[in-house]
């Protein structure tokens, strides 16, 4: 059922990576007592018991588990959805294991590169594309998809620390979001 404008939520499946950040990040933060509480928020929302063991990485899951996931992940830390989204998405490029080392190596056009096919890889809906890209700098465009400006802030933070495995002088704003009426969602990125 599409609301306000927004994508039908059914048809927005994301990998279970993307949830599975979410508790590994809370089992960090918070450790299985945190972990017993957020289980138990989002299996109360969906109406049944959620086996979070059972979440695989490559797997497609509802959108409506992930969003809950954010939403109950944020009320047990205590943070709002913003904070805890871009809290995640920093967490989730911080835990790469010997991903980092490549990802080092590589340049920020790459980088560019990567996350366009990043999304693809643990989004179903949604298309996010370089639009424009020149030496130190880059436009990011998320289209076609949006349920909340929390996406945004959890994939801004992703992006950052992303790059900051690449360059030293990083900066990633969004200069463009549906949340404030634009027609889609935008990221410029500088980099040094």
């Amino acid at each position: 059922m599409e609301k306000e404008g927004l994508p039908d939520e059914n048809e927005l499946d994301v990998r279970g990576q993307l949830i599975i950040n979410i508790i590994d990040y809370m089992k960090i933060r918070r450790g299985m007592k945190g972990i017993v509480e957020l289980h138990s928020r989002v299996s109360e929302r969906m109406g049944e018991n959620i086996g979070i063991t059972d979440i695989l990485p490559r797997e497609w899951y509802p959108h409506k588990l992930f969003r809950l996931f954010v939403e109950e992940g944020a009320k047990t830390v205590g943070k709002d959805l913003g904070t805890f989204a871009a809290r995640v998405g920093k967490f989730a490029a911080e835990n790469l294991g010997i991903m980092k080392f490549f990802i080092k190596i590589s340049k920020p056009e790459r980088m560019a590169k990567i996350a366009e096919d990043g999304w693809k890889k643990y989004h179903k809906k949604g298309r996010l594309e370089v639009t424009d890209f020149k030496e130190g700098y880059a436009v990011l465009r998320l289209s076609d998809y949006f349920y909340g400006p929390y996406v945004c802030d959890g994939l801004r933070a992703n992006l950052q620390r992303y790059l900051e495995y690449t360059s030293k002088e990083v900066e990633v704003e969004e200069t463009k979001c549906r949340s404030r009426g634009d027609p889609y969602c935008e990221f410029t990125i500088r980099w040094k």
